[in-house]
């Protein structure tokens, strides 16, 4: 379902509590999505993922895993 929405234009925030960058590049790579279209966030703190996409305002967003972030 990601990559058909990828797909079709939408901006998309991927924030990943457990991969680096490095890794979610490598797996979008594999799965042919275009990463001029996904902002990575790999950032813990919850509030500043909620600020980003506040202030990004994406199409969707994908949380992962939604129980390694943490509020501050």
């Amino acid at each position: 379902m990601v990559d058909a929405l990828l797909k079709r234009g939408h901006q998309a925030i991927y924030a990943s509590g457990e991969e680096s960058a490095g890794q979610i590049r490598d797996r979008a790579e594999r799965l042919k999505l275009d990463l001029n279209q996904i902002r990575v966030v790999t950032d813990q703190d919850a509030n500043i993922i909620c600020e980003i996409i506040s202030s990004e305002r994406p199409q969707f967003c994908v949380i992962d895993s939604i129980q390694t972030f943490v509020p501050t």
